[in-house]
């Protein structure tokens, strides 16, 4: 599903990887502590919180290590987990440049100390240990930091270190220490300036470098943090006032980021220095004396130097002034804490070797008076910090979760959309937040569009398909493609039912709540609305929703799908940012390995979307081998339904499929349907929107519409086709609102605001939620060729595996539970898998999944240093549990039960994931209380269910005659995996490139 809220720094709550693992730790702490180094466990815990750091997402880390099993107190920083938030705090260059602060320049200040003799006592140690760090997975030093980049330091608090209150602010007595330690900080890079010219170019400098760029997306997300600061000043009175003048300092500082005169500004020397340039309370910390007597701080280190930059040193200082001190401090010790700044920066600089003459005080407050009023925009983004001192906590802090807002979804059904078309949708949906809108008479521009619908909304976002889906990435439930609004509390709320437990709501069609506290709508069967609207219902005792926000935001809904405008010009610039990401997801081996095993399974002959199930209506089994209809399991009637071919050949473009009661087949495969309700119908072929959308075809296609919009012939013909595209998307049989809202707390007649919806002259339709499950649109058994690959990537070192087999494909079917368990037995920690392939070190990660809207069960090994090792004992391990005689050890059985349950509750723990349940229920063909079902049916597997599922859908996952496999690596092995895998039966076209590979094809 789209990401939730774009200042979130918190896990995401899909399935992924751990955060940092006992490999990690000890590949980044033998370089400090030597190669034997060896971790017998971790425990973690996370300290960033909400409004303290959103550049970096922090870990506190206990490792205890073999064989003496001493305890290392370590702290991580790994990137944020929100893409908005590493876009927006640029992570790829700030993480590197805090990793060569913390190896590089750190010792540099050690030495320029060392060679001027200066003394224990006296000695400058501002920057805490580091034990080890890392810019990627990847191993590739050179590059940017990506999302497996991690910062390894010791862990302060331990030691008697705290931060000071970011709410309240320090008192004069830590100001003090400040004004000494940071005078010395800025004074040091000046000593190196001096005296060692050549190092401080090539480190100091290094650091200090302007690595940003202007970009589209981060002026979006300026504009995204301006808007979440006006929001907070709105509600100080003493702040509204003035609010003109912050809006235009904002604008000022924007256009100088836009016009690059941030970077050509020069410094003014001599006091040009290496500056923090983020420096206030949260990155310092002070140490205090163990025994408790006193407050009084006795040392002090500075952290998080993620943006240093080469400027005034008193950028920092005024900054910390005027963000970071008690009420009072400023105003009454101002001049005096300037003092002390300017006396520690003096004699610093002499017990350095460097003459203090052109550093006078004088000239000291000259720079002050020309960098104060520079910094005006920087301390705005901390005035509520500043205006709420005095006061509990800023208002608004209790609704910055996700759990407080609310989710509109727009359900559009693609299979409509023709071949020719399909490769446009990636490109129409991300269009529809960027375009101008059409209102009356009046085109309203498209910077005016998206900050008007910040302002109405928390995110928006459009993607193909259901939960994980990403930019060439499909979700699942492919067909179907989602508008996504997400609402402020005051828009459009779940308002106080953030602590119900599951039972406690649910879906209007089957809730079981008390009548007296709960408002039932009855599926607003009397409401004339233009398509489904699902609603959940939250007890009473809501705040009141405001009636134009409500109504507003189903205007969004309609201007967004029919009033937004394609112009040649906004095309040519999304276009050309959709082509340029191919680069980066290129790199990822783990992306590209699952776009080809897509490449593979879902083809041209894909059947198109017309085959369809109801939610809650039609229950849908299809198998391959041995028919028969599952009526009365799906509750469905009895007897079954056939899929036959009519017309030459089987799979390709041209003929079409018919949906008969079931009789004689007419040729290849034969595939049965039970269902409750059924009607003849005719599906065409098509690409499914897996195959369309990857990202070497949409690289071809975004290239080539690049070219054809430089023709104004041409331009026309694209702008006419994404019309054609919108005319199928937004037909009202092809759309389903999925909306969350308190009945009762509903301004007027909820049917009201939807009866706008749409445009004068389209009619309403009601419909039911129809949807194309993903095993429809996989290429048929007996038309799939042999298309297993290794593909050459000369940016991984590591290799990458994905291996499919047939599988269930029904969410309701009981061998479910029992298949489940089964895996995790197999892939949970400290389990056969962990020990074989993880423990040998013969693959980072590994995983074995069903996934039943696919109807696939994927093998997959993760970043692993021996492929065909890995895959021969994941194979053996797999042969040996399905023998006749296998052991099934009683803790790892009772432990994968009790670890499966506890993954099926966390997708329900809280009320956002409520949501997304209650909507996906529709796509699976389930109840709303299918995780209850399923964790009871978990806990009732037994070891001769194990026994049972395990041959029956497991086996044939190593069969080379009933699965695909597809291998990423770098091109130097290329030849020594395919000869492996030949060794074990299995045989891999060798593709040197991914442009040589399938994906490559249309």
């Amino acid at each position: 599903m789209p990401e939730a809220d774009y200042i979130e720094n918190k896990p995401p709550e899909t399935e992924t990887e751990e955060l940092l693992t006992k490999w990690d730790l000890e590949q980044l702490l033998s370089a400090k502590l030597g190669p034997d180094t060896r971790v017998d466990s971790i425990a973690t815990k996370q300290l960033t919180q909400p409004g303290e750091n959103y550049g970096s997402n922090i870990l506190s880390v206990e490792v205890t290590l073999l064989p003496d099993y001493k305890k290392l107190d370590l702290v991580a920083k790994l990137v944020p987990l929100s893409p908005f938030l590493r876009e927006i705090f640029n992570c790829g260059v700030t993480v590197r440049t805090e990793i060569d602060v913390y190896t590089k320049v750190s010792k540099e200040f050690q030495e320029i100390q060392r060679e001027n003799n200066i003394s224990k006592k006296d000695y400058l140690d501002l920057f805490p240990r580091c034990y080890g760090a890392r810019v990627s997975r990847n191993e590739d030093v050179g590059q940017l930091a990506d999302e497996g980049a991690v910062i390894l330091l010791e862990n302060l608090t331990p030691l008697g270190y705290r931060c000071g209150d970011r709410i309240t602010g320090v008192d004069l007595e830590h100001s003090e220490m400040v004004a000494s330690r940071i005078a010395k900080f800025h004074a040091t890079s000046i000593a190196i300036k001096i005296k060692k010219p050549l190092t401080f170019r090539n480190v100091i400098m290094k650091v200090c470098e302007d690595k940003t760029k202007p970009s589209e997306d981060m002026e979006i997300g300026m504009n995204k943090m301006k808007k979440a600061l006006i929001k907070q000043l709105e509600v100080f009175p003493e702040c509204v006032k003035h609010m003109n003048r912050i809006l235009e300092g904002f604008e000022k500082d924007m256009a100088q980021f836009r016009d690059g005169n941030r970077a050509k500004e020069k410094p003014k020397e001599p006091f040009a220095t290496m500056c923090h340039d983020d420096f206030w309370t949260n990155n310092m910390m002070f140490k205090y004396d163990k025994s408790g007597e006193t407050t009084s701080p006795v040392d002090y280190k500075l952290i998080d130097f993620q943006m240093p930059a080469y400027g005034s040193p008193m950028k920092d200082f005024i900054y910390f002034l005027f963000t970071s001190t008690e009420e009072g401090v400023v105003v009454d010790h101002y001049d005096h804490l300037i003092q002390i700044y300017h006396k520690n920066f003096t004699s610093w600089l002499e017990k350095l070797g460097v003459n203090t003459e052109p550093f006078s005080f004088e000239k000291l407050q000259e720079e002050i008076e020309t960098v104060a009023p520079k910094l005006f925009v920087h301390l705005i983004t901390m005035i509520t910090n500043v205006i709420t001192r005095g006061r509990d906590k800023p208002p608004d802090m209790a609704n910055w979760g996700k759990d407080s807002f609310n989710e509109m979804f727009v359900l559009m059904n693609t299979s409509g959309v023709s071949t020719t078309l399909r490769p446009y949708l990636p490109l129409f949906l991300e269009s529809l937040l960027e375009l101008p809108i059409l209102r009356g008479d009046t085109l309203v521009p498209y910077e005016q569009v998206v900050a008007q619908l910040e302002t109405d909304t928390i995110a928006v976002s459009a993607s193909i398909g259901l939960e994980n889906s990403s930019r060439f990435h499909c979700g699942a439930f492919s067909h179907t493609a989602v508008l996504m609004l997400q609402l402020e509390p005051a828009k459009y709320s779940l308002c106080n039912c953030l602590q119900l437990e599951p039972a406690k709501y649910s879906l209007c069609n089957c809730l079981q709540l008390e009548p007296a506290k709960y408002s039932l709508c009855n599926c607003l069967s009397s409401w004339s609305q233009p398509s489904t609207v699902c609603v959940i219902v939250c007890p009473a005792g809501a705040s009141q929703l405001e009636p134009a926000k409500y109504s507003r935001c189903v205007t969004w809904i309609r201007e967004l799908l029919y009033q937004t405008q394609f112009t040649v010009e906004r095309l040519r610039i999304l276009a050309a940012k959709i082509a340029n990401d191919v680069a980066q997801v290129k790199r990822k081996g783990n992306k590209v390995v699952t776009d080809l095993m897509k490449g593979l399974v879902y083809n041209q002959g894909s059947l198109d979307g017309s085959l369809e199930r109801h939610s809650r209506e039609i229950g849908v089994l299809m198998t391959h081998g041995r028919y028969r209809g599952r009526g009365e399991e799906l509750g469905g009637l009895n007897g079954s339904w056939v899929l036959e071919r009519q017309g030459r050949g089987i799979g390709g473009l041209n003929g079409s499929w018919t949906l008969e009661r079931q009789g004689r087949g007419i040729g290849g495969s034969e595939w049965f349907m039970g269902a409750r309700e059924a009607e003849e119908r005719t599906v065409t072929t098509t690409h499914s929107n897996h195959y369309s959308s990857s990202m070497l075809r949409q690289h071809k296609f975004l290239t080539s519409l690049l070219e054809r919009l430089e023709s104004p012939a041409l331009s026309q013909k694209v702008l006419q086709e994404l019309e054609e595209v919108r005319a199928v998307l937004t037909q009202p049989a092809n759309i389903v609102v999925h909306l969350a809202a308190d009945v009762d707390k509903l301004p007027g007649d909820p049917a009201d605001p939807w009866a706008q919806m749409l445009p004068s002259g389209v009619n309403p339709k009601r419909i039911k939620l129809a949807v194309t499950p993903d095993w429809a649109l996989l290429t048929p058994p007996c038309e799939q060729k042999n298309g297993s690959c290794v593909v050459g990537l000369g940016c991984i070192e590591s290799s990458f595996l994905c291996q499919t087999t047939g599988c269930l494909r029904d969410f309701s079917d009981p061998d479910l539970a029992p298949l489940l368990v089964f895996l995790q037995y197999l892939t949970q920690l400290e389990g056969p898998m962990w020990r074989q392939i993880r423990g040998q070190g013969l693959s980072y990660g590994y995983s074995i999944v069903p996934r039943p809207n696919e109807g696939l069960l994927y093998l997959a090994l993760y970043r692993s240093t021996n492929c065909v090792g890995a895959y021969k004992e994941a194979r053996n391990i797999l042969e040996c549990q399905l023998s006749p005689g296998a052991q099934w050890e009683v803790s790892l059985f009772e432990s994968a039960r009790s670890s499966l349950i506890f993954e099926v509750i966390e997708r329900e723990k809280n009320v956002g994931d409520m949501v997304t349940q209650s909507l996906l229920s529709y796509f699976k063909a389930v109840e709303h209380d299918y995780n209850r079902r399923l964790v009871q049916l978990i806990a009732g597997v037994t070891v001769e269910d194990l026994k049972r599922v395990g041959p029956q859908y497991v086996a044939r996952l190593f069969d080379p005659i009933h699965s695909q496999t597809t291998v990423v690596c770098h091109p130097s092995k290329v030849d020594e995996i395919a000869a492996g895998f030949k060794e074990l039966g299995r045989e891999l076209s060798v593709y040197p490139s991914l442009e040589d590979s399938l994906l490559s094809h249309w």
